[in-house]
């Protein structure tokens, strides 16, 4: 089950992560457990989350190996860590789905929210760096946790991408 998207404007959002490359059908099993590394992390420097963990998936190669982030969100710029980089999603307009149930449908919530995004007249926006590079900001993030609520059919997904209006 998912929820009719919607444009909404959202502040900076300053994060914690780990960036690594990873297969699409590697994902399931290479991810999630850096969020762990993230959460312990955290939890040596006292550093409180502010929100909901995730993935944001930054740019894909031709072997359609992701380059991903898997961070958690703080409340305010922190130092990285060796393994650890600090960053922030932009403040900006940003399309935003709900998805309720098992991850194995994220891809087909992925594709509804892109028709959606066409259809209203936006498109998929990216971030610049200092270094002008530009990197994605399509992201999920996990609002519950799949080992506190082990029933697939309750896990709670928000899909998050910048947007920009598309103008002729």
């Amino acid at each position: 089950m998912m929820d009719q998207p919607v444009i909404q404007h959202r502040e900076e959002l300053h994060y914690v992560a780990i960036r690594t490359r990873v297969g699409m059908n590697d994902i399931p099993v290479v991810l999630p457990p850096l969020l762990s590394q993230v959460s312990t992390w955290m939890k040596d420097k006292d550093i409180v989350p502010a929100g909901a963990p995730f993935f944001r998936y930054l740019a894909m190669n031709e072997q359609h190996e992701l380059d991903v982030e898997v961070g958690i969100p703080v409340a305010t710029e922190v130092a990285p860590g060796p393994e650890m980089i600090a960053g922030s999603f932009p403040a900006g307009s940003y399309a935003v789905i709900t998805h309720t149930g098992h991850y194995q449908r994220l891809r087909e919530v992925h594709m509804q929210l892109n028709d959606w995004l066409k259809n209203e007249g936006w498109k998929e926006g990216s971030q610049v760096t200092p270094a002008q590079q530009k990197l994605g900001a399509r992201t999920e993030f996990y609002i519950n946790d799949p080992t506190v609520e082990t029933n697939p059919e309750n896990w709670v997904t928000e899909i998050v991408m910048l947007v920009e209006k598309i103008t002729n």
